[in-house]
């Protein structure tokens, strides 16, 4: 599963390397796949977020993720 955007530490953890950018303060995190500890909720992905005049708002993992697909 390793690949250009997906590493696997040592623990055998999936996870991604997000750029995060909150409130001026700017680095790069370590975003892992969710384990079973509830408290522990990144989602292996990054977002970011920018106004309406293209400034960027804010960059980090995505935490909370939720998927729905609804069927009518």
């Amino acid at each position: 599963m390793e690949t250009d955007y997906v590493g696997i530490d040592q623990h055998g953890q999936a996870y991604v390397n997000c750029t995060y950018n909150m409130d001026g303060v700017i680095g790069v995190r370590k975003c892992s796949m969710p384990a079973s500890d509830a408290a522990f909720d990144m989602g292996l992905a990054c977002f970011a977020l920018w106004n309406a005049e293209g400034e960027m708002i804010a960059q980090d993992c995505w935490i909370h993720q939720e998927v729905r697909i609804e069927q009518k």
